[in-house]
């Protein structure tokens, strides 16, 4: 054993081993590493969030964008370090593309080659959004099927989520202002009260674009269709009486309720389509997370 020990070969083995292993260390500590956002970057991430949101963002808001976005490049630079960009029919054919951009003139296998070499696809955005997404769809893996016990749970937590809200039906007679002056509201008000007196069942109002009669209307549906104060005027009156004028955003109507339906709590296997869906969503949202976290325990983010 120990003259096979001393044999000048062996050693070479080992040192070549070492070397190799060492090289492989090495080259797997810098795959593993990522670079925070700049300032800049920083900027433009804020700038677009602002733009489509419509709103300013805040500190929170902010570190939020951050993280974010050190969680893309760490997925993206798994799926690198993965290699699979080398094997993925939407990257192959986007570095195609980028070769035939660049003027690259070769047979096809090798323009992708030589694109892969110069390292396209580190800049490319949609190969960047394509590595990302297939690493989160990775991290998720294949979602169980859900026992019963599992669906009450998110049932019982977002109750609220599938509860049946109040609905009401009636008819109404529409009186429209002349203009928007107050005069013009002050004297379509006057003919409202007056037609109340006489009594509306047969008085000819002004037309109205959403019609005369409406079935099962949510409080958020006559919100959007009339606003104004029509929502609250009709949770607190009788049935089958006119009552008004109610001022809506468009003029005044008078108003008879038909019916009304109080809010239902949600039935359980009438919702389970929805739990499951949501259930699914939460899974996943879960498995991620913890990849996540996994991915930010073994990568280095260099600021």
């Amino acid at each position: 054993m120990r003259s096979i020990l001393r044999q000048p070969a062996l050693h070479f083995v080992l040192i070549g081993i070492a070397i190799w292993l060492f090289s492989w260390y090495r080259d797997d500590l810098a795959s593993r590493q990522v670079d925070a956002p700049t300032a800049q970057e920083i900027t433009e991430l804020v700038a677009d969030w602002s733009s489509r949101s419509g709103r300013i963002a805040d500190a929170e808001v902010r570190d939020a964008l951050v993280r974010e976005e050190i969680e893309r490049r760490m997925l993206f630079a798994e799926a690198l370090r993965l290699g699979l960009h080398l094997h993925d029919p939407v990257v192959l054919g986007r570095l195609y593309q980028d070769a035939v951009f660049l003027g690259i003139d070769a047979p096809q296998d090798e323009m992708i080659d030589t694109a892969l070499e110069l390292q396209l696809h580190h800049g490319d955005d949609l190969i960047r959004r394509r590595m990302v997404e297939r690493m989160r769809t990775l991290s998720v893996g294949s979602i169980p099927r859900a026992t019963r016990e599992e669906l009450q749970s998110v049932f019982d937590a977002h109750t609220s989520n599938w509860t049946q809200p109040a609905r009401v039906s009636f008819e109404h007679i529409y009186l429209r202002p002349s203009d928007s002056s107050q005069n013009a509201w002050a004297d379509a008000k006057i003919r409202a009260d007056q037609m109340l007196q006489d009594g509306p069942n047969g008085a000819t109002d002004d037309p109205f674009l959403h019609g005369q009669t409406f079935d099962n209307m949510t409080a958020r549906q006559l919100k959007d269709t009339f606003g104004g104060q029509i929502p609250d005027a009709l949770n607190h009156h009788p049935e089958h009486e006119w009552f008004g004028p109610v001022a809506s955003h468009y003029g005044w109507h008078l108003l008879r309720i038909s019916r009304r339906e109080p809010e239902r709590p949600a039935n359980f296997e009438q919702v389970r389509v929805e739990v499951m869906a949501l259930w699914e969503e939460q899974t996943k949202r879960q498995r991620l997370a913890q990849y996540l976290q996994h991915l930010r325990a073994r990568y280095r983010i260099n600021s």
